[in-house]
């Protein structure tokens, strides 16, 4: 097991400045802060532009700008190749979270993707 989240020079799958904090503030004090040290493996290889354009329902990326965690050019071109409606955010990965700056629009704009999405369109049965 890997600690998910450390300090900066600590072993841990995210271990840059404040990632730590941002974490624990969002997992609570009963999470336990491990995963399989496997996990950092697979997103070594994990390649999200690869399959995008498969996708054929609506599809919302939600993109923090100045996101350290994961790569935010391979965020939006996974975007593009999947035709999806794109929202970009001035945020870092934590910021987006409950309690954080970014949550209420984040949420906000979920909620009216959704609405669109699954919108039922009027079907006149004459």
């Amino acid at each position: 097991m890997l600690p998910a989240v450390g300090h900066p020079g600590e072993p841990a799958l995210l271990n840059l400045p404040g990632t730590y904090d941002d974490y624990l503030s969002i997992a609570g004090p009963t999470r336990r802060n491990e995963v399989s040290a496997s996990i950092a493996l697979d997103a070594m290889a994990h390649r999200p532009i690869r399959f995008p354009h498969r996708l054929t329902c609506p599809t919302l990326f939600q993109i923090a700008d100045f996101d350290r965690c994961v790569s935010v050019d391979a965020a939006m071109k996974a975007a593009v190749r999947a035709r999806a409606h794109i929202r970009h955010y001035p945020a870092d990965h934590f910021d987006v979270y409950p309690g954080k700056w970014w949550h209420d629009a984040v949420r906000a704009h979920q909620a009216g993707f959704l609405t669109r999405a699954l919108a039922v369109s009027a079907v006149d049965t004459r």
